[in-house]
């Protein structure tokens, strides 16, 4: 069995890729985070096995609420020493690719062999 960070080391990491691949530069390795930034995805790790069923719209409402409460708050480009993010867009506001990485999250979750179980749902 994995750990949770582990596992949300994994998902970070394919969803990072899969953010390059369509144009998205601005994320860092997981080995060059700072504890804060891990925590985030840690926590939305731990949100997706925590629930039945996660589709990839709940995630991003879920990863857009931990941030704002930590005083984040929307920009048209990732920003860090800024607390800002283009990621914290209404959900309707994204583009398709962006929607689909959350997917990409949730689907190396759904292979982690933790899952006891549960299942996390693909948008449709």
């Amino acid at each position: 069995m994995i750990s949770v960070e582990s596992a949300a080391r994994v998902a970070y990491e394919a969803k990072r890729e899969f953010d390059w691949v369509n144009g998205d530069y601005n994320d860092t390795p997981w080995a060059t985070l700072t504890g804060a930034e891990r925590e985030v995805w840690v926590a939305m790790t731990e949100y997706c096995f925590s629930e039945p069923i996660v589709a990839p719209e709940t995630l991003h409402r879920e990863f857009t609420g931990f941030l704002l409460v930590r005083g984040w708050g929307i920009a048209e480009k990732k920003k860090i020493d800024r607390k800002q993010s283009h990621w914290l867009a209404a959900w309707d506001k994204l583009t398709a690719w962006q929607k689909k990485s959350f997917e990409v999250f949730i689907d190396v979750l759904n292979s982690a062999p933790i899952r006891d179980g549960r299942l996390l749902a693909k948008s449709s």
